[in-house]
């Protein structure tokens, strides 16, 4: 007797909190502008949003941006300003971190700057966050490194509950308060850990 088969998932399950999600072409930009290199950092800035402007036409998934902190070649330290220009320029393309350091971020204040990005864009807006590595951003925001990891799952928590506008408050040990807040915030953040890089990562979904 012939056994049936069971239905096949759209998504192939990895594990209890990871699923494998469709391939996607995108590109990631880090600014980073040698001072050797000759090209003042307004083109550079200008020149990156006109291409993304043409990929955008060409049907491209995702434009990835990275974040560094006290970089001499100028590494993006803050990526949702730029995120909000291509924004504005694009219909298409969907714009992501990768990654958002929440140890230097207070999570209400990102809540806020997401809630808006995500207006700007029509809801074509994902969230990755990670903990940070570098000694030299640490000791350059006053925090000590063995903190790295206590404050990301801290922030973490606030910022899920600030942008799902749950009632209520919660208030960390290292200081980060949240609650139901004022912002319509249209994004909310799901998150879960990945096994990639042994990081954490969030992923946005349109509420």
């Amino acid at each position: 007797m012939a056994s049936r088969e069971p239905p096949r998932s759209a998504e192939c399950t990895l594990g209890p909190r990871v699923t494998r999600l469709p391939l996607r072409l995108g590109v990631v930009y880090d600014f980073r502008n040698s001072p050797d290199s000759g090209i003042a950092t307004p083109r550079l800035y200008a020149e990156i949003l006109d291409q993304v402007a043409w990929l955008d036409g060409l049907g491209l998934d995702l434009v990835w941006f990275t974040e560094h902190h006290f970089v001499e070649a100028g590494y993006l330290p803050s990526w949702t300003p730029v995120a909000g220009a291509m924004a504005a320029r694009t219909s298409r393309v969907r714009f992501s971190s990768d990654i958002c350091l929440l140890p230097f971020s207070h999570p209400v204040r990102l809540a806020e700057d997401l809630a808006v990005l995500d207006n700007i864009s029509g809801g074509r807006l994902e969230l990755g966050v990670g903990m940070g590595y570098a000694p030299h951003e640490f000791r350059g925001f006053g925090i000590p490194l063995p903190q790295r990891l206590s404050r990301t799952e801290e922030r973490l928590e606030v910022l899920t509950r600030h942008l799902a506008l749950l009632p209520g408050a919660a208030r960390g040990h290292h200081g980060a308060a949240g609650g139901g807040g004022t912002t319509e915030a249209k994004l909310k953040i799901a998150s879960r850990w990945a096994p990639q890089g042994g990081g954490m990562s969030s992923m946005s979904t349109r509420a």
